[in-house]
């Protein structure tokens, strides 16, 4: 959904990246300067409300105990509430989770799903140990508290996502680079004008 799940009107990825990228996705890394390239492009089109770049990861996830494999959105909390935000009907007044809301500058909040936590017994306000390889193959392994649970409609993968911020999936894989940028726009009818521009960055 554009609004529900913050996925907004356009995703950028790095070329190749949806077809050879599905096996080496590190290979297909939008790297830190392209990133503030295409961010200065689209702040500088009035019809591009949000670009915002998010990182995908997934590795293990533990309680101390149990470990179990999870599969994780890295976004910018910040906008991801507000593309949230924009939301008209119903869905503007739908509350996505509950407990607190992820903060940018708190890496370690993270948000479950229901199915992950109970999998894990874990409860908002849980401390629990996230682990993946880094960029470079090396293992690591971060602390994450859990700050809010919430469903999808996907049932099969109930039990496995994560939504964290940004910069606790940079710092889990040790990179300062992202592998999409999520943009929303003023209006619905711009896509494909603006799918058209992006295309010859």
């Amino acid at each position: 959904n554009i609004y529900a799940q913050a996925n907004g009107h356009i995703t950028i990825f790095k070329k190749g990246f949806l077809t050879e990228g599905r096996i080496d996705p590190l290979k297909y890394l939008i790297s830190l300067e392209e990133l503030e390239t295409i961010r200065g492009i689209c702040s500088k089109d009035p019809r591009i409300e949000i670009a915002t770049p998010q990182l995908q990861t997934s590795g293990l996830i533990s309680n101390g105990q149990v470990s179990t494999i999870f599969i994780a959105t890295g976004g910018i909390p910040t906008d991801t509430y507000r593309i949230q935000s924009q939301a008209k009907g119903v869905l503007g007044k739908l509350k996505y989770f509950d407990g607190n809301k992820l903060e940018d500058d708190v890496p370690h909040g993270v948000g479950l799903t229901f199915g992950l936590a109970e999998k894990l017994d874990l409860t908002i306000g849980s401390n629990a140990i996230g682990m993946a390889p880094t960029v470079d193959g090396r293992v690591n392994a971060l602390d994450m508290q859990v700050f809010q649970l919430y469903n999808v409609p996907v049932e099969q993968l109930n039990d496995k996502l994560m939504m964290v911020p940004l910069k606790f999936a940079q710092q889990l894989y040790d990179t300062e680079s992202v592998d999409r940028i999520t943009i929303l726009l003023r209006d619905d009818n711009d896509i494909e004008p603006i799918r058209k521009n992006l295309q010859y960055m």
